[in-house]
């Protein structure tokens, strides 16, 4: 088949459909102030302990409620029994009796 055998569609064709692509020599738009990446969090912004605990390499954020329920998290030398609790890396958080350290750094595995 070829081009003069096929139908024609109804319309004809669209307006501009022959002109080039805007060539983007004008500049784009400012961004807004608050488009950005967020900033850090910081040691002193309260985060859920199950973040904090997850980020530290305690465990996933689900066992670590799961910790919290079986009562073997405590802050500030009190027992948790909810995982509804926001701390700071301020605060000692103890799992097991253990201190846990800070937060990891985040790692990116490259494979090949």
């Amino acid at each position: 088949m070829t081009s003069k055998d096929k139908p024609t569609r109804p319309g004809g064709k669209a307006k501009g459909r022959d002109k080039k692509p805007h060539s983007g020599s004008e500049k784009p738009a400012a961004r807004a102030a608050g488009s950005g990446p967020a900033a850090p969090t910081g040691a002193d912004e309260p985060q859920r302990i199950s973040k904090i605990l997850s980020r530290a390499g305690v465990a996933s954020r689900r066992d670590v409620e799961r910790m919290i329920m079986e009562g073997r998290v405590s802050l500030n030398g009190v027992v948790l029994d909810t995982p509804v609790v926001n701390a700071t890396l301020a605060d000692r958080i103890e799992v097991d009796g253990h201190p846990i350290r800070g937060i990891e750094r985040t790692r990116l595995w490259l494979y090949h």
